[in-house]
């Protein structure tokens, strides 16, 4: 009985250990490929919409992806990697400058509010 249920056990190990997914092994480059193929498919989203009659319709819209990027395909590993980073940079200081205008805009703001807020009380001192 023990020789029985070492022996399962072991086959049950054994059949875990070997289940590839899909039973596909595929290399590197096909690896790479598949990646990047699926990197360049257009890609889209479904959304509820409702319509005037008041039913709910699926709409499938494209997402717009960045027009200045382009295909890794043909890069070394390095290129790609300086090609990123480059553009990682140029769309953080891209982010950096508009924090920086709308830090400039809410301070705009709050001087104009101040500024309202005394004209505000100078009108409701004349008033009275």
């Amino acid at each position: 009985m023990k020789k029985l249920l070492i022996l399962l056990s072991s086959l049950f190990m054994f059949s875990c250990t070997n289940v590839t997914t899909d039973g596909v092994d595929e290399t590197k480059d096909d690896q790479r490929a598949r990646l990047l193929e699926e990197a360049n498919k257009v890609k889209t989203v479904k959304k509820t919409v409702i319509n005037e009659k008041g039913e709910e319709v699926v709409v499938e819209e494209e997402v717009v992806t960045e027009s200045g990027r382009r295909s890794h395909a043909g890069m070394t590993r390095g290129e790609i990697m300086e090609y990123e980073m480059t553009r990682v940079s140029e769309e953080m200081n891209a982010l950096q400058e508009e924090v920086k205008q709308s830090q400039e805009k809410k301070t705009q703001l709050k001087a104009y509010q101040e500024k309202l807020e005394n004209l505000k009380r100078l009108n409701d001192a004349g008033i009275r």
